[in-house]
Parts: C-alpha cells; structure tokens; sequence
C-alpha cells in the first residue's frame, strides 16, 4: 500500500502526468490508437497488437508532454466526453484513412497490369492487409513501401500526428461541410495516379496486340495464340521491370499529393 502510495505521489507531481487530468490523457491517447487502426504502415496485421497499442501509448505520453492539458478535462466523464472521445478517434481515422488510400495505388494499379498481361487470374494473399493482391500489385508495394521508409515516410506521419494537437487541440474537434469532398477528392486523385502508372504497360500491350494482328495478316499460317500471349506477358515484364527508376519518381509525387491530402483533411476539423 505505501508503494502504490509513492507512485501515486510520484507521478502527480511529475509534470503535466497529474492523476486528475486522466480526461484529457485518454483523449490523446485515443487519437493516437485511431491513426494505428487503419494506417498501412503502423496498423498492418502482421505487427501484434501488443507492439500498435505500447506505440500508441509512447506517443501519447510524448504528445502530453508537448501540450499540456488544460482545465477544463478535470471534470468527470459525460455524454459531451463521450462525444469528445469520438471526435478524437476521427482524428486519427482519417490520416489512417488517406494513408491507406494511397497505399492501395499498386493494387489497383497492379490489377490493371495484370488483366493487360493476361494473368490477371492470378492472385497472391497479402497478410499485411488479409486481401487479395496480383503479382504486379505486390512487387509495386514492396517497392512502395520500401521506399516510404527510405524517405522517413513514418516520421513524416508521426509528425503530422503531432502537429494536429497544435492545430486542432484536444477536444476542439470540429467537421467541416467539405470533409467528404475532399475524401473523395483524394480517392480519386489515387485512381487518377494508378492509372497512370499502368499507362506504361497498357501501351506495351496496344502494341504487342497490333503487332501479333500484322503478323497473323502478312503470314496466314502464323499460330498468334501460341506466340502472342507469351510474347505480350514477356513484353509487359520487361517494360514493368524497366519503369522501376521512374517508378521512384513517380512515388515522389504519391507522397507529396498523400501529404498534402492529409493536410485538407486536417483543415476539414477545425485545424
């Protein structure tokens, strides 16, 4: 009793740790949870639960330590808390919510690639996302993701997080008429992205099409269904494989627009 006496005394005279905040702690701390349950980065299924919530709880304690709470969370819990709560957990939805759009950009793309090839049929499972994916889809997400991390694309994040406590304090959550537009906006900015990523091999199989109907034309006897299938599948690899350096720059460009989306979101509550 006398240790749990000390610990109590320890931590409400640590500064900005007080017990009688504890409101305002779980409204940070729910914030944070939200952006670990739909983000691909931090809230993929093969990471144990254990590791997302210890993440979510150090932030949280970094985050409290950076904006103080106020008085106004010393009062007990209430219907307007409960309210505040869920505000707080759209917070970290929706920059889960454009991370994830974004990140879903090779799938569609690589299910493009794929029906182009004529192996489209083909999926392979994805365990960080317990979905189907194509094997195209799967090679651009590697790389993708790869790549995010080489540029610190999670600090980037954590950042943002951050910096919406500055910009939309706890508790002051508020929506914005536009918010749906601009959630539209940015999906379909994606699909716009996706397509023009398989432009590449959309184009290589237009030829090889062409090609194979002006051989089947000059040389009646000329087996195109024994040759033009293998030759477009092979065409289209090696164009795939060939786009992987524009492909970096391309992601460039991914990032910023993810960025800047996560951005109008955060406007769209208040900050």
């Amino acid at each position: 009793m006398d240790t749990v006496l000390k610990v109590m005394t320890a931590i409400n005279s640590f500064p900005q740790l007080n017990l009688q905040y504890w409101p305002y702690y779980l409204l940070v701390l729910v914030r944070s949870s939200g952006f670990f349950v739909l983000s691909p980065i931090f809230g993929r299924r093969n990471l144990p639960v254990r590791f997302r919530l210890g993440l979510a709880l150090i932030l949280s304690v970094m985050f409290i330590q950076l904006y103080p709470p106020a008085e106004i969370f010393t009062s007990e819990p209430s219907i307007t808390y409960v309210l505040l709560v869920m505000g707080e957990v759209l917070v970290g939805l929706i920059i889960g919510y454009i991370t994830i759009v974004f990140f879903a950009l090779p799938a569609i793309a690589g299910q493009v690639i794929d029906i182009q090839l004529g192996i489209g049929m083909g999926a392979v499972f994805d365990p960080s996302m317990g979905t189907q994916t194509t094997y195209s889809g799967m090679l651009l997400n590697i790389v993708m993701t790869v790549y995010f991390f080489t540029l610190d694309g999670h600090l980037k994040l954590i950042r943002i997080l951050g910096l919406t406590y500055e910009r939309i304090p706890v508790g002051e959550v508020r929506l914005n008429p536009v918010l749906p537009t601009v959630a539209m906006e940015a999906f379909f900015l994606m699909v716009m992205l996706a397509v023009t990523l398989a432009l590449p091999i959309i184009a290589s199989a237009l030829v090889s099409e062409v090609t194979m109907g002006v051989l089947m034309r000059a040389v009646p006897n000329f087996h195109a269904y024994m040759v033009g299938i293998p030759l477009k599948i092979i065409i289209g690899l090696v164009v795939l494989f060939a786009m992987q350096p524009f492909y970096l720059n391309f992601l460039d460009n991914v990032f910023n627009e993810m960025f800047q989306a996560t951005e109008n979101m955060i406007a769209g509550l208040g900050g």
